[in-house]
């Protein structure tokens, strides 16, 4: 039976990973970050994402203590302590754009969680907060590699729509064309 191309990929590129004697993942000889170097454990390579995924494993593990708790007091007690679905999705939204994902589609499990989750989840379908005019510019600066009104004429720091993923802002471009300008969610690749 015959790979298809992705598997073939796959496949080049395991051949090409080395491990070492504690099992940790080496960078491959040919890395550009190895050409004068020994190869190092991923672990040394990657404290920040170690440190990002120690960070998202601890938050998670408690909103998974925080739900049990919820999930194990009375009808009435719920009501009086909405705080806690309150908080889960703010720790989501806190957590980044991928997570904003995961609460968009478990507000649409409600044989999954508990209504109280579902109403708060639901908020993000229609109701992500945008991220700054700041962030914006600064993303777009370093896209074009030039200041924004270089690039446009003019450029609306009110966005026109706001997602999980994404932003949108009116601008007019130096020929006097109308856009509408999609600004990717800063920290999507580290979420």
């Amino acid at each position: 039976m015959r790979n298809t191309p992705k598997e073939e990929d796959r496949h080049k590129a395991h051949e090409h990973i080395a491990f070492d004697h504690e099992g940790h993942a080496l960078l491959p000889a040919s890395s550009p970050q190895n050409q004068t170097q020994e190869p190092r454990p991923v672990t040394q390579r990657s404290p920040r994402y170690i440190r990002r995924g120690v960070t998202i494993g601890y938050v998670l593990l408690s909103e998974v203590a925080r739900f049990r708790q919820f999930q194990h007091l009375s009808e009435e007690k719920r009501q009086t302590r909405l705080d806690i679905p309150q908080h889960f999705v703010r720790t989501l939204m806190h957590l980044g754009p991928t997570f904003i994902k995961i609460g968009q589609i478990l507000s649409t499990r409600p044989d999954f969680l508990p209504g109280e989750y579902i109403q708060e989840l639901q908020r993000l379908q229609e109701n992500v907060p945008a991220f700054s005019f700041q962030e914006v510019q600064a993303t777009l600066e370093t896209a074009f590699g030039a200041p924004l009104l270089q690039r446009f004429a003019s450029f609306e720091e009110q966005p026109v729509a706001s997602a999980s993923l994404a932003q949108v802002h009116f601008a007019v471009l130096p020929d006097g064309s109308l856009v509408a300008v999609k600004v990717q969610r800063p920290g999507i690749r580290e979420t």
